[in-house]
């Protein structure tokens, strides 16, 4: 026989192993016999399958098992263990007859894919086709805040919050139906529950196991809840930079119309009043309501004027939140919030963080505008360009000022523009307003740097804006 068989009477006493048996074991001849064969019970199992044997035999009962013999030559064999109760005719009981199977190789099987389970980064729970749970690592205990054997009771809809177990049930059915490796959470909001009852944002990874049993699902399950947080922040963010914009944008609209309107409409004033003086030099000639229109125009005309002069006033009375941040923090943010745009436009950006930079006292959404807008303008510039370079750096200059560079592969700066490039609706751009660059420049003159811009060598461009130090513009913005 291929299995190793042996005999036992009543009492539990072995009196007949086949060689196979002996080959399993490393034992042969008497010290087969009796109790001989527990001492071929690897030791770390040898309490546990005695027991159950006494159990078997004290009960009458069949025997199960899956345990190891240790070979006196220091092998180790996995045995799965069966024996029937045997009884003769009058139903006296003879003892058992019993067989072994050499299950090594699929345990060895069994302990690399544990092994390899537990040393998953991501928590990861292994079901059956009725969505019961029969293997989790370490991760999975973390994650839920229970322990194994707690886990291993559950089904995994115990999981899933409440108000989602029904549509998971739904689901899961239908993917055992046709499983495949497969991501959830792409386009739907997935959650986890723990033991304690909190919820968490979650990204499930799926994959069947086709194994002699049947189908099992392994699922991978990340806690998202801080990238899900950050992503949202990001959006937040680029929503409070569109905001600004249009409001800067606003503002240099605002503060030019008032600038360029106050000096037509005292110029109107002043020629109503040089009117109403020449006609009242002709006396009673003059009809006195003409004059009186007159007055009512130089009214007016004044009226006009101060509803200019505050909206001037208002514009340039712009609040700023004044904040000591460290500025590759602040560039890294917007960096982040421009990825997806980058990424459709084609463009291949790097950030290259200067080290040991010296902390910045600094509006972080008025700076992140105008790195935004910097951003902005160089995607434009290559638009028609195959080869598509982003690069933003900072560094430390000298007295006492950090350096922001972005620089791109476009076409560069053609010098009909070069001396207008930073004034106000001065645009090459079809619908543009030509502000933009304009609204950049003030917000860094605020802060008391500069921005400017270079050739780039090699072709491109570069734009270079600087804020001071903390230790520098401290005590001014403090006040």
């Amino acid at each position: 026989m291929p299995v190793g068989e042996y005999l036992t009477d009543s009492s539990g006493a072995c009196i007949y192993v086949n060689e196979k048996w002996s080959e399993f074991t490393g034992l042969w001849g008497d010290s087969t016999m009796g109790d001989g064969w527990r001492d071929a019970l690897h030791p770390d199992d040898r309490d546990v399958v005695v027991s159950m044997w006494q159990e078997a035999v004290k009960n009458r009962t069949n025997f199960e098992a899956e345990y190891r013999f240790l070979r006196p030559d220091g092998e180790v064999v996995w045995i799965q263990g069966l024996a029937t109760a045997n009884f003769a005719e009058n139903d006296q009981f003879l003892g058992h007859v019993g067989t072994n199977i050499d299950v090594t190789a699929r345990k060895q099987t069994e302990n690399l894919f544990r092994t390899l389970l537990e040393a998953a980064p991501d928590a990861t729970i292994v079901v059956d086709g009725d969505g019961s749970i029969i293997l989790v690592n370490a991760q999975a205990l973390s994650l839920f805040g229970y322990s194994r054997k707690e886990l291993l009771s559950k089904k995994i809809e115990d999981l899933i919050p409440a108000h989602a177990r029904a549509g998971h049930l739904a689901f899961r059915v239908a993917y055992t139906n046709k499983p495949r490796t497969r991501l959830m959470g792409g386009n739907m909001e997935l959650h986890g529950l723990r033991g304690d009852g909190t919820e968490f944002a979650a990204e499930v990874s799926l994959s069947p196991i086709e194994t002699g049993e049947g189908t099992f699902i392994s699922a991978a399950i990340r806690d998202v809840t801080e990238r899900k947080a950050a992503e949202r922040r990001l959006q937040e963010l680029q929503s409070e930079l569109n905001q600004a914009s249009r409001w800067s944008m606003m503002g240099m609209l605002g503060a030019t119309l008032a600038h360029e309107l106050n000096q037509p409409m005292t110029a109107v004033m002043n020629y109503v009043r040089a009117s109403q003086r020449i006609l009242e030099a002709h006396g009673d000639r003059v009809p006195k309501e003409s004059l009186d229109l007159m007055t009512k125009a130089i009214e007016q005309a004044d009226v006009a004027g101060k509803i200019v002069q505050n909206l001037r006033q208002f514009v340039e009375r712009g609040e700023t939140e004044y904040a000591i941040v460290d500025l590759n923090l602040v560039v890294g943010e917007i960096s982040a919030a421009s990825l997806p745009e980058m990424g459709q436009r084609g463009v291949n950006f790097r950030f290259r963080p200067g080290a040991d930079l010296p902390s910045v006292l600094i509006d972080c959404l008025q700076v992140q505008q105008v790195v935004e807008n910097l951003f902005r303008n160089a995607m434009e510039a290559m638009e028609a360009r195959d080869d598509r370079e982003l690069t933003i750096e900072t560094s430390l200059v000298k007295d006492g000022f950090v350096e922001v560079a972005v620089s791109d592969s476009g076409s560069g700066i053609s010098p009909e523009i070069a001396d207008t490039l930073f004034k106000p609706f001065a645009t090459t751009k079809t619908g543009g307003l030509g502000v933009g660059l304009a609204i950049s420049r003030s917000i860094v003159l605020a802060h008391g740097g500069q921005l400017w811009t270079e050739p780039k060598p090699g072709g491109g461009s570069v734009f270079r804006f600087t804020v001071p130090v903390a230790a520098t513009n401290g005590n001014e913005h403090a006040e």
